[in-house]
């Protein structure tokens, strides 16, 4: 006897969760066939520059997001003239550190793989050297020969390892490129410091002298929670509204929970 499949209960959202958005081939974040790892590899030719095409919120996102979750038109429209604000002014700096960050993981990675690679072929000849002496003694100079290739190319690799393999830059740009994402979504959202009803250029300035900051690797003091417009909070500001996605409305940002 089959089992039944679970069914999901009563009002359950089916829609599939939205991918995170990467300048990569997001094919490879939920392949299902082959090696995922293989996949993910380390690339010997990497792009030198970003994509200047990508964009964080693509607009065949926001436009099957409109239908499936019924939203508020004026609400769309002002997430887009947003969104047009970031592309135009802000986002070359998330797509640069974005791209470097990648740039450098693939480099760390790269090199650590031929060192592995290098490491596993030593091991290898060392192994048949001393096979070799019960066998074929007359090998052993053949595959001393090898050992020592190898090991002085890895002295190589070593030294002349390149500064797109370094793990600093690679935590240092990925850093800089999440903080960027975050504070770009923050502006989207109207969520502290980008409170609802403050002068359109007074939040266009505070996010780009923010985003300035991050670029430059100085993050700026994170938000106070007293900047929700949660009304139970003593002394938080008056709610602002920030758009939900679940009723296409605005709503209180301090009872979003």
């Amino acid at each position: 006897m089959s089992a039944t499949p679970a069914q999901p209960p009563p009002g359950a959202s089916t829609t599939p969760p939205v991918q995170p958005i990467s300048q990569r081939n997001n094919q490879m974040r939920h392949a299902s066939q082959g090696w995922i790892w293989w996949q993910q590899r380390p690339k010997r030719e990497f792009p030198n520059e970003p994509d200047p095409q990508f964009k964080l919120v693509p607009d065949d996102l926001i436009e099957r997001m409109t239908t499936e979750f019924n939203l508020d038109p004026g609400a769309v429209a002002r997430m887009k003239k947003d969104i047009d604000y970031l592309d135009h002014e802000l986002l070359k700096y998330f797509r640069e550190t974005d791209h470097a960050a990648k740039k450098y993981q693939n480099g760390f990675r790269l090199y650590n793989v031929r060192i592995l690679m290098l490491a596993t072929g030593a091991t290898l000849i060392g192994t048949l050297q001393a096979i070799s002496l019960a066998f074929s003694p007359s090998l052993l100079l053949v595959l001393g020969a090898l050992e020592t290739i190898v090991a002085l190319y890895t002295v190589y690799v070593v030294n002349t390892r390149s500064t797109e393999a370094s793990l600093d830059s690679w935590l240092k740009n990925r850093r800089q490129s999440e903080q960027l994402r975050r504070e770009f979504f923050r502006y989207l959202l109207y969520l502290p410091p980008y409170i609802e009803g403050e002068l359109e250029y007074e939040r266009k300035r505070k996010l780009s002298s923010r985003a300035a900051s991050i670029y430059a690797d100085q993050f700026p003091e994170e938000p106070s929670i007293l900047e929700s417009g949660n009304p139970t909070m003593p002394g938080a500001v008056p709610p602002s509204t920030a758009y939900s996605p679940n009723n296409g409305t605005a709503t209180s940002a301090g009872g979003a929970g």
